[in-house]
């Protein structure tokens, strides 16, 4: 007889049938023989999955508040317990559903065995865990787990596949692709294609682009090609890298392997091309792009019109902008930044007013908005305020940024009146009135010491509104400090401490600084007190406004005091205190104290400026000149001229983004505007990019710069890396690839935004040039001189000394190095004294002048005074490699009649100088000869 007997209790329990042997005679006992379950199987022999048990599991562990314990309590349900089994394949479809849930998943997987009698993990439920793992591989964590789970799969006997060791790869990335090598290895598995090309990309996310080319050459060596999009990153990276003739290499392979290029493909090598200033093969490539049936997007185009700006062509940029306007592609802020910075460069600004018709139908406010501001800052006034009239004739409604930039421009060009002008006409176009925009006018009339108009500002603001914040009453008393009208400043800073606003420590700082200056040194140090007394800590700024005025009241004793007060309290001093107070011990003649000064300077680690330098002199020499003004060098003028130039290079490296501001400061990668465009029109302008990081997985908040940015540069942003631990942001130099500004890369990149000098036309010729000039033994002053002299930047004297000798066709290489060297030097020497003829009234000679400047011998000389009035000179010349030309000496009467002991006295000093100047070579050789 046969029974079968299937378990009712759940449905999802497995079915078991049974035969009875035998049973008792009372009928109450039986036995019976029970066969294996009947579980459905494929053609192979695996066990089917039953879908409706993975169904109700992966409910349960998906919606369950507390998962594990819901599918414990499911398990207790299902009775009798020792019928219920799991295989690998269903438990790889579970963990399948868990995988946005990494620490579920593997809670999961650990319990399988202990969960299910019999349950054995094989290959596949691990690659499964392995891959949900590998999702969230920026968690340092799960890289020790996965670490773990392959030493319990080497310590339970089971081997791994391709799909193991590539799932590795891609978890692991370029710091584990050595280590999952071994692994193949070490289960007999040869590397796949899909192998390589996970390492290729592995290597490339870390940026390392040798290892990437060593893996691709594997690649090509067995055959195997790569998609679109591993091309792509790899062609990126060796541009990046100026690695061009293995980018072209690359993309001639991409094409043999018949693998059609994209818009990002030609967009990559536009960038490149351009970026060697070939824009002949930029056009190809974009002409190619076009033929092709690929129609350009914004990047092509922007990335195109960039590739023309820098090599200048003016024409081509408009021709290809108004393509782009005519196939209706939207130009955005980074388009009219790249144009409008050549037409500047170019001298061009007057086709501004072309470039805005032909995008009229899409140009904004906000776009008039940047165009002004950009204008603005690069110093063009007329132009910023011709723009925004027209904007102001165009648009109903104004725009809040145009008018802040429009301000700002006025007040940098000293227009004060044409700014309050603007300030009262502002509501017309329906923008509010801010305390921002009058502290900007503020600021500028105090500037420029026009107290009337600040007062009535003033009292408009008081009158009408918006109300005085702390940075107006802080204006307010530096200007009337900065015009010697201390009552008013006094009585500005009463009223601050009256009104809503209390005084800060720059209100502190603002009024011991107007006191201080205008002779109330004794109020100014009461202040000092009562800022202290009311829990202000002094800064550095007070400490050595303080300092200053004390010194200028000549007291020395106070000044020294406060300093030493300074540094017992923690506050560093930095190098503006320690001019102030080294100037203080010069002018009342402290020389040791002012040595010691110095010494505590070096100790502290600063660096001496100009300014240190000028008073060491004024120290050592002992002349001390009753003007305090101290005029910067030429070195230091020339610095300060090329400022703004630094500005464009310089760009923020992300560590915690807590020091950047992601709409004012220069951090996204690529060699563009510090700003760009946003698609919340409410986006809060003063937001940090630490706001836009995720801190805890280490990674961008991706859905919140998709909502702030456009889609080009939330892809540029979410291509930076970010540290795993907390960084530092640091400021580096983008022209050059390690970061670091170096003379030659600010010439270059100067020479790619700027006109180069008119008469160096032909380019391998000019660098030819100056490859040989940096390599004379010439002082670095000397080469800076003809350089200025041959970019026409002085004055007549160019034509005189450098156009002539262009136009005679004599060039350096028809010139012996020893021929350029004095000639170069007589060029300065004739510019020196020309100068110190018409400037200072004084003649040099000429000798003395071009010997300072060439070394083409070294001498070394020796004199002497003997007591009979004769002196004995001797000297040693030597070749500029160290060769003995001539060794001499003699001995002469240089001293005739009267004192000899007066004469000796002032003819000793005379005799020295003239042993260091060619002046004292000529005489000494005459000496010798006689």
């Amino acid at each position: 007889m046969k029974l079968s007997h299937h378990c009712q209790l759940r449905r999802y329990a497995t079915a078991y049938t049974a035969k009875i042997t035998s049973t008792s005679n009372l009928g109450c006992q039986l036995s019976a023989e029970v066969s294996s379950p009947s579980v459905s199987s494929d053609s192979r022999g695996y066990p089917l999955p039953r879908c409706d048990l993975i169904c109700k599991i992966s409910q349960i562990l998906t919606t369950s508040p507390t998962p594990l314990l819901s599918f414990l309590s499911f398990l207790e349900t299902l009775k009798p317990q020792e019928t219920l089994t799991l295989t690998s394949s269903e438990c790889s479809l579970i963990l399948k559903s868990l995988s946005k849930s990494p620490s579920l998943s593997l809670q999961f997987f650990k319990s399988c065995p202990s969960q299910f009698p019999g349950f054995r993990h094989d290959t596949f439920s691990y690659n499964r865990l392995l891959h949900t793992l590998s999702l969230n591989q920026y968690n340092h964590h799960y890289n020790d787990v996965i670490r773990e789970l392959v030493a319990d799969m080497d310590n339970t006997g089971i081997v791994g596949n391709a799909s193991t060791v590539n799932i590795l790869i891609g978890a692991m990335g370029a710091s584990g692709i050595e280590w999952c090598f071994e692994l193949a290895k070490k289960w007999g598995l040869q590397p796949n294609s899909y192998t390589y090309r996970c390492a290729l990309q592995a290597y490339l996310r870390a940026y390392q682009t040798e290892k990437a080319l060593e893996v691709y050459m594997l690649i090509r060596k067995c055959g195997s090609k790569l998609d679109v999009i591993a091309y792509n990153m790899l062609l990126d990276n060796l541009a990046k890298k100026n690695k061009f003739d293995k980018a072209y290499m690359v993309l001639g392979d991409m094409k043999r392997k018949f693998c059609e290029p994209d818009e990002f493909t030609y967009t990559i090598m536009i960038r490149m091309t351009g970026k060697m200033q070939k824009p002949d093969e930029s056009l190809a490539l974009f002409q190619e792009m076009l033929s092709k049936g690929i129609c350009p997007n914004l990047m092509a185009y922007n990335t195109m019109i960039e590739a023309l700006a820098k090599n200048r062509m003016v024409d081509k940029s408009i021709f290809l902008f108004s393509k782009m306007i005519e196939l209706s592609c939207r130009p955005n802020e980074f388009t009219y930044s790249v144009i409008l910075t050549l037409l500047v460069a170019e001298g061009q600004l007057g086709r501004l007013d072309e470039v805005i018709d032909l995008s009229k139908k899409f140009i904004t406010k906000a776009i008039y908005a940047f165009l002004v501001k950009t204008l603005g800052k690069l110093g063009h006034a007329s132009e910023t305020h011709r723009l925004f009239c027209n904007m102001w004739a165009f648009h109903d409604k104004g725009d809040r940024e145009a008018c802040v930039s429009m301000l700002e421009s006025l007040c940098n060009a000293g227009k004060t009146i044409e700014a309050m002008d603007l300030l009262n006409k502002i509501h017309e176009k329906g923008v509010s009135l801010d305390t921002m925009m009058f502290n900007i006018v503020l600021s500028a009339l105090g500037r420029l010491k026009q107290i009337s108009h600040l007062f009535d500002l003033y009292e408009k603001m008081t009158t009408d509104g918006p109300s005085p914040d702390i940075y107006t009453y802080n204006i307010l008393i530096s200007s009337f400090g900065r015009a010697g009208k201390v009552d008013e400043a006094v009585k500005i800073f009463e009223q601050l401490e009256e009104s809503d606003c209390k005084p800060d420590i720059v209100s502190y700082n603002a009024l011991i600084n107007c006191l201080g200056k205008n002779g109330n040194v004794d109020e100014a140090h009461m202040r000092f007190q009562e800022m202290q007394e009311k829990g202000f800590s002094p800064d550095v700024v007070t400490y050595s406004t303080l300092i200053e005025c004390f010194g200028k009241s000549d007291k020395v004793e106070m000044a020294s005091r406060l300093f030493d007060d300074m540094v017992a309290l923690g506050c560093c001093p930095n190098i503006v205190t320690y001019n102030i107070l080294l100037d203080c011990f010069e002018r009342s003649g402290k020389t040791g104290e002012a040595v010691d000064l110095y010494a505590k300077l070096k100790q502290q680690g600063l660096t001496p400026d100009s300014i240190t330098y000028s008073i060491l002199e004024r120290l050592q020499s002992g002349s001390h000149r009753p003007s305090r003004e101290i005029i910067p060098s030429f070195s230091w003028r020339s610095l300060w001229n090329a400022n703004s130039l630094l500005l464009v290079g310089l760009r923020w490296r992300v560590g915690d983004g807590s020091n950047i501001k992601a709409w004012e400061d220069a951090w996204i990668p690529g060699e563009g505007a510090n700003k760009f465009p946003t698609l919340n029109i409410e986006v809060d302008l003063s937001i940090l990019v630490a706001e836009l990081i995720d801190r805890e997985r280490v990674e961008w908040k991706v859905s919140l710069v998709c909502e702030l940015f456009t889609s080009e540069v939330a892809n540029a942003i979410s291509s930076l890396p970010l540290s795993k631990e907390s960084t530092n942001d640091q400021i580096f130099w983008w022209p050059n690839r390690n970061g670091i500004y170096s003379v030659k890369s600010g010439y270059w990149f100067g020479k790619g935004s700027f006109s180069a000098a008119e008469n160096l036309n032909d380019e391998e010729e000019v660098e030819t040039w100056w490859k040989q000039l940096l390599k004379l033994r010439v002082p670095p002053k000397l080469s800076h001189f003809v350089w200025r002299a041959s970019a026409n930047l002085l004055e007549t004297i160019t034509h005189a000394l450098f156009d002539c000798w262009w136009a005679r066709d004599v060039r350096l290489q028809r010139l012996g190095k020893e021929e350029v060297q004095w000639y170069l030097a007589m060029a300065w020497a004739i510019w020196f004294i020309r100068n110190s003829r018409i400037f200072e009234e004084d003649v040099p000679n000429l000798n003395v002048v071009i010997t300072g400047f060439i070394k083409l011998v070294e001498v070394n000389t020796d004199a002497a005074i003997f007591g009979n009035g004769e002196v004995g000179l001797g000297a040693v010349e030597r070749h500029e490699e160290g060769r003995v030309v001539m060794v001499g000496s003699n001995i002469s009467a240089l001293v005739q009649g009267g004192s000899r002991r007066w004469q000796r006295r002032r003819q000793w000093p005379m005799v020295w100088s003239l042993l260091k100047t060619g002046v004292g070579l000529r005489l000494l050789s005459r000496v010798m000869l006689r």
